[in-house]
């Protein structure tokens, strides 16, 4: 193993706009860099203001309150300590998104990121300018140099870097988490230091921020590309990176579903909802998965479940419901609305318009539960959980201000095939979900005998065209080599037809490379259509 110096590396969640909470984590990060014995500190991308600030940076008061943290850090960093960390930074009238360099009271030097991402979740030439000065500094006889992110995964980094002398490459990040991607950070850092022949510190974000998590899983390469030391993934951490033989999580539904616990933790935390949450537990396999993540994100205790019975609804999903409620042991209510749904039903008749295949009733059902579960909410102060999935999210099967309602949607980028996965793996540390709510076809039970598969593909057929189509970017005519016409037809007519309802829906956790929201703006009114049998 190559020897790497001492790096105290602060993997720790840097809340976006808690400027004083982050001032005095990296305080007290370069004080515990300097007991641990390390000379060099080094925080994520943006720590003291958190990362993404959005549209935060062009609040005066907001600017005016980094200025200040950032002088007080400054002002109480370690002398034996170089700590390098994230900020916010203007100068001659721009702003950048920058490295600071403090070291015994005071600012020695500036990197302002090179390489500003505009794609996917980014938009970061919305607000700052590009840099790349180099900030090459001593520690001991060695020599740092300065990266931010982005600037790593371009190929005309490693050379300026290498014409500065450095030894050592210190890379902060606030790199969000999908699936793959931190496979494709390592094989990035790695040619970043072959072709600097520098190694490569790897600081990352830790924590749930809107739609986004950031898994931190930071770790240091050689200059030969060798992972050399790995901190954990989606927990906090500091300490010197030479300790951490930490590894990334290989199984997919173990990271999936830690990954939701953390992303439903820290938003209902950074939202103020100290009450907890409530969701609809239909008996179905959705909320079920929703109820137990809720759970096991901040305690049985701060979680309400509530079954909302109609004349449709089985005995069964009655008994299931109760029973997750039971094996989670949170509160659990029971609220019929059959007399709501008849009186509605009675009053709208009249002004109703006898079509074929109205879903009317239906959808003044699910409505009917989205009131309830609102009422609540507003009366207990909780955060209402929406329980959809990516697979209907995409077809548009869920009813606008009905099943729809909530502040937070954790499945909103996890396909149905993904929740019954998920179901299972959670039931391996201990029975929550019943094996026949697994089991049983999924349905609304907003009509007799309604399943699922009455309005749409199996849902193999539905999530392997949605993936195909939005994390593979292929185009139609393709995905018809692996499934048939009239399916990537329908599918693909309901996924254009919905975005509606996409767009009025509650925000959820980044998952894949195409999640609906940050990662998917389509207009809401187009012409454009391509998709037929043909």
């Amino acid at each position: 193993m190559n020897a790497l110096p001492p790096v105290y590396v602060v993997q720790r969640d840097f809340a976006v706009g808690d400027i004083g909470g982050n001032r005095d984590k990296l305080i007290a990060a370069s004080k515990a860099a300097a007991r641990a014995g390390a000379k060099v500190a080094l925080a994520p991308e943006l720590a003291l203001s958190g990362y993404p600030p959005e549209d935060l940076l062009y609040d005066r008061c907001f600017a005016d309150a980094l200025e200040r943290a950032l002088r007080e850090v400054s002002a109480a960093a370690e002398p034996s300590v170089a700590l390098l960390f994230g900020a916010p930074l203007r100068k001659n009238g721009k702003l950048f998104n920058a490295a600071v360099l403090a070291r015994g009271g005071r600012i020695e030097g500036v990197y302002a990121k090179a390489r500003l991402p505009n794609f996917s979740v980014f938009d970061e030439e919305r607000y700052f300018s590009a840099g790349g000065a180099p900030l090459v500094f001593s520690v001991a006889g060695e020599k740092f140099a300065a990266q931010i992110c982005e600037d790593i995964w371009h190929p005309q980094q490693p050379a300026r870097v290498r014409k500065t002398g450095a030894a050592h490459t210190l890379a902060l990040n606030g790199s969000p988490f999908c699936l793959g991607k931190h496979e494709r950070r390592l094989r990035a850092a790695a040619e970043f230091a072959r072709r600097s022949q520098t190694s490569v510190f790897y600081c990352n974000a830790v924590g749930g921020q809107d739609e986004l998590i950031f898994d931190g899983a930071s770790f240091a390469a050689d200059k030969n590309g060798k992972t050399q030391f790995q901190m954990p993934a989606l927990s906090e951490s500091a300490k010197v990176i030479n300790a951490c033989a930490a590894k990334y999580p290989k199984n997919e539904d173990a990271l999936l579903y830690n990954a939701l616990v953390l992303a439903v933790r820290d938003f209902v935390a950074k939202t103020g909802f100290a009450s907890g949450v409530v969701l609809g537990l239909s008996g179905g396999i959705d909320s079920a998965l929703v109820a137990a993540i809720a759970a096991d994100a901040l305690g049985a205790r701060n979680v309400a479940t509530v079954m909302m019975p109609s004349r449709y609804t089985s005995a069964e999903s009655v008994s299931d419901a109760a029973q997750i409620a039971a094996n989670i042991q949170c509160e659990h209510f029971v609220l019929p609305i059959n007399k709501m749904a008849a009186l509605a039903e009675k009053n709208l008749s009249p002004r109703l318009q006898k079509r074929e295949g109205d879903v009317t009733m239906e959808n003044v059902q699910s409505r009917l539960r989205g009131l309830l579960l609102m009422a609540l909410a507003n009366n207990r102060g909780l955060l209402p959980l929406a329980t959809g999935n990516k697979s209907e999210a995409a077809c548009g099967y869920a009813t606008l201000y009905g099943d729809m309602c909530g502040g937070f949607a954790p499945l909103k980028d996890l396909s149905k095939t993904r929740v019954w996965r998920l179901a299972k793996h959670r039931n391996r540390r201990g029975e929550i979900i019943p094996p026949r709510v697994i089991a049983r076809p999924p349905t609304a039970e907003l009509k007799p005998g309604q399943t699922d598969q009455d309005s749409l593909p199996p849902y193999d057929v539905v999530d392997g065209i949605i993936a195909a189509h939005l994390e593979h970017r292929l185009a139609p005519e393709d995905i018809r080599r692996e499934f048939s016409g009239e399916d990537v037809a329908r599918v693909l007519s309901l996924l254009a037809g919905s975005e509606h309802k996409r767009r009025q829906s509650a925000i959820g956790p980044k998952l894949t490379e195409c999640a609906f929201g940050r990662d998917w703006r389509m207009p809401v009114a187009s012409r454009f259509r391509r998709f037929d049998a043909r």
